[in-house]
C-alpha cells in the first residue's frame, strides 16, 4: 500500500514513518513542492525482489546457453580445422 507524505512531514516524524514501514509493511512516497522524489520500501521486500530477478536471470542464462552451445561447439570445431596460418590469433 502506498502513502504519500511531504519531505517536510519525513523529516519531523522520521520514526514514526519507519515504523509504518517496518511494522505495516507500507510503501512511502516521499514528495518535495508537490512532486515525488523518493519511495521509502521495506527491506524484506526489496531483497524479495533482488532474489526473484536473479532467479530469473539464471533461468534465462540457462536456456541461452542451452541453445547456444551446439552452435558454439561447432564454431570451435570449424577454427580448429583451419590451417594455423587461417585461425584467429587467439586460436594459433
Amino acid at each position: 500500500m502506498n502513502h504519500t507524505v511531504s519531505a517536510l512531514e519525513v523529516r519531523k516524524n522520521l520514526g514514526e514513518v519507519l515504523n509504518r514501514i517496518l511494522y505495516r509493511g507500507e510503501e512511502i512516497i516521499v514528495e518535495r513542492k508537490g512532486k515525488p522524489v523518493a519511495k521509502i520500501v521495506p527491506v524484506k521486500q526489496t531483497i524479495a525482489k533482488a532474489r526473484k530477478v536473479n532467479i530469473e536471470d539464471a533461468a534465462t542464462i540457462r536456456k541461452s546457453w542451452a541453445r547456444y552451445q551446439n552452435e558454439i561447439g561447432e564454431a570451435l570445431h570449424n577454427i580448429s580445422k583451419l590451417p594455423k596460418n587461417k585461425r584467429p590469433l587467439l586460436f594459433r
